[in-house]
């Protein structure tokens, strides 16, 4: 099946739109959908007061009131609402509650979320603690403000040697700029720099690899070579970001099974010898190998930029697949690793095609990587976190929410006017 663009004339009155695959593209017993995309507006609800809002307010102004009211003679009250919060909050990730979010409640609106956010300040003014501010941060996240995120961390610097237990929200703001980039990603245009191997003649070189064209021999090694490695960049070096990839290969035994791949930083004159020196270790891997490895990879997080971001592996009757990589590094090199061929009995190895999505990182300057939003260290101490951490981190993954918005087109839609009346 071909890519269809769909324009619809009157895009307020569509509530579904339904697509019929008559026949793939060639002849088969099955077909596959690799992607769907869709563009448009979101209709969003007037910003007046529903009567269902009204309601709702009443019921929290009533609520807090009362709340408000048995705290002075029962304080225990606050903590039981502040931990009924957070439970509640463990299941609201960062963004969850902004309106472009496919979780947000359809029972929630601006005006609900006010009153809420106004009844969890009274509260934790209340009960003046780390959990309190804790709630305050979580809730902000949630709703995706700027204003109440900075309210928020403003009372955390006042506190910046206190343990917050923090850690799980620290992971799920990683989560979520992980899923973001995934999302978000563009194609990315890659050259190759090297490759350790000969190819089998000069109109099956590994730059074939890289074209958009899925005809011709792709890229087959000498007789004899089972493996190869192959070194990417830009074409000026600079940075970049490699979110997912897709790799297809030869049909039959001369396909490549199973792959590493690596990607880094070299300061110095590109020198190909070098770079494939740095990873000679995993030459000598085989499928064996291969397998183990990723069984032990949930175990073992990735330290260094001599460790494998991603790894893939193709099934006997596919000759394709997208992978997502494991740590979206920003980096100036890209090798990928093809371990070995389908069957041993191959005579030479067979890569039809590389393609990827991610993002360019211009400037000389060393981007920040996700990792330091969910690394080690005190980040993911379960028994609690300084303030100081959660407010580094915290500020981290808003520049890197900016950075990336930067670089493609908004996912997130920030009001001026919103946050310039929040901030008072």
């Amino acid at each position: 099946m071909r890519p269809l663009h769909l324009t619809a004339f009157s895009p307020e009155l569509i509530l579904d739109v339904q697509i019929n695959i008559k026949r793939c593209l060639s002849d088969g017993c099955d077909t596959r959908i690799h992607g769907l995309k869709t563009l448009g507006y979101q209709i969003t609800k007037s910003k007046e007061v529903s009567v269902s809002d009204a309601s709702a307010i009443w019921y929290l102004s009533l609520l807090t009131s009362l709340v408000t009211a048995s705290m002075e003679t029962n304080p225990a009250l606050a903590h039981t609402v502040l931990q009924s919060t957070q439970k509640a909050l463990q299941h609201m990730p960062p963004l969850s509650l902004t309106p472009s979010s496919t979780e947000f409640p359809k029972f929630f609106s601006l005006n609900i979320l006010e009153e809420v956010d106004g009844f969890l300040v009274r509260i934790a003014n209340c009960c003046v603690s780390p959990d309190a501010e804790m709630t305050l941060l979580a809730f902000a996240l949630a709703r995706g403000s700027v204003a109440k995120i900075l309210q928020a961390l403003s009372c955390i610097s006042g506190h910046l040697q206190t343990k917050y237990k923090a850690s799980s929200l620290i992971v799920s703001m990683a989560s979520v700029r992980l899923r973001l980039l995934y999302c978000n990603g563009k194609p990315l245009q890659l050259h190759l720099q090297a490759c350790d191997v000969k190819s089998k003649e000069e109109k099956s070189g590994p730059e074939n690899m890289l074209t958009e064209s899925s005809t011709g021999d792709g890229f087959l090694t000498e007789s004899g070579k089972k493996k190869a490695s192959v070194i990417l960049s830009t074409e000026d070096q600079s940075n970049f970001q490699v979110t997912q990839m897709k790799i297809k290969v030869r049909k039959g035994a001369i396909g490549a099974k199973c792959g590493l791949v690596f990607a880094y930083t070299e300061e110095d004159s590109f020198d190909a010898e070098k770079h494939f020196k740095r990873f000679k270790k995993y030459d000598s891997w085989n499928y064996k190998d291969y397998k183990e490895f990723v069984q032990d990879s949930g175990r073992i997080s990735v330290q260094t930029e001599d460790e494998p971001i991603g790894w893939f592996e193709l099934e006997e009757d596919w000759n394709d697949v997208e992978i997502k990589l494991q740590q979206c590094r920003v980096a100036k090199f890209l090798m990928v690793k093809f371990l070995c061929t389908r069957q041993d009995s191959a005579e030479r190895l067979g890569v039809q095609n590389l393609s990827f999505s991610g993002y360019l990182c211009p400037g000389t300057e060393r981007l920040v990587d996700l990792d330091d939003l969910s690394g080690p260290g005190q980040s993911l101490d379960h028994n609690g976190v300084t303030g100081l951490c959660l407010l580094t981190k915290t500020l981290f993954f808003i520049q890197q929410l900016t950075r990336d918005m930067g670089f493609q087109e908004a996912w997130i839609s920030i009001d001026p006017d919103r946050i310039k009346r929040e901030s008072g």
